[in-house]
């Protein structure tokens, strides 16, 4: 937890320890990945000790996970969530954290940045710019491209390197 800095780590009453080791295994690795395609630093990709994580306790429906803004955290599910939607609902995290910049953290609602009437007075100009060019083209449809990325060699070491120290951690508990 404290490579990521996350504020927690919740796991849901069913999910056993094998299956517990695999998602927590497997969103090390995504985690990794995705801070290294968004140039981020590990550390802060827990939004400043304000984003959790949880496996299979807050499942809804027949989502694959999804994000809570009232508590901040990325929910798995159990069975058929996938890590592939790691990317989908930690935009709606920044989405959400940003709200939050927006207003210095003190407005004590709850929202989203791409809700361009409710931006706060806190972001430059801008990023408010860059914000509405982002929202007008996943409204229209014409900001898709689809791309592959390959990790870089030194991610993969270090995520098969994290994933490792984290199985031996374990174990010894």
């Amino acid at each position: 937890m404290s490579f990521f800095s996350f504020k927690g780590i919740e796991y849901g009453h069913y999910v056993d320890d094998s299956k517990g080791l695999e998602h927590l295994i497997h969103s090390t690795e995504a985690f990794m990945d995705l801070a290294d395609m968004l140039n981020m630093n590990y550390f802060d990709m827990s939004l400043n000790v304000r984003l959790s994580v949880c496996f299979g306790s807050r499942g809804r429906g027949n989502a694959l996970g999804h994000y809570e803004a009232d508590t901040k955290a990325i929910n798995f599910t159990k069975h058929k969530g996938c890590l592939g939607i790691l990317a989908h609902e930690y935009f709606h995290a920044i989405d959400n954290y940003l709200f939050d910049f927006s207003h210095s953290y003190k407005n004590g609602q709850m929202g989203y940045v791409t809700d361009i009437k409710n931006i706060g007075l806190s972001l430059s100009l801008e990023v408010v710019e860059a914000i509405q060019d982002l929202r007008s083209s996943i409204l229209s449809g014409n900001g898709y491209e689809s791309v592959n990325i390959e990790p870089s060699k030194q991610v993969r070491s270090a995520s098969r390197y994290t994933c490792v120290l984290l199985i031996n951690m374990l174990r010894e508990t």
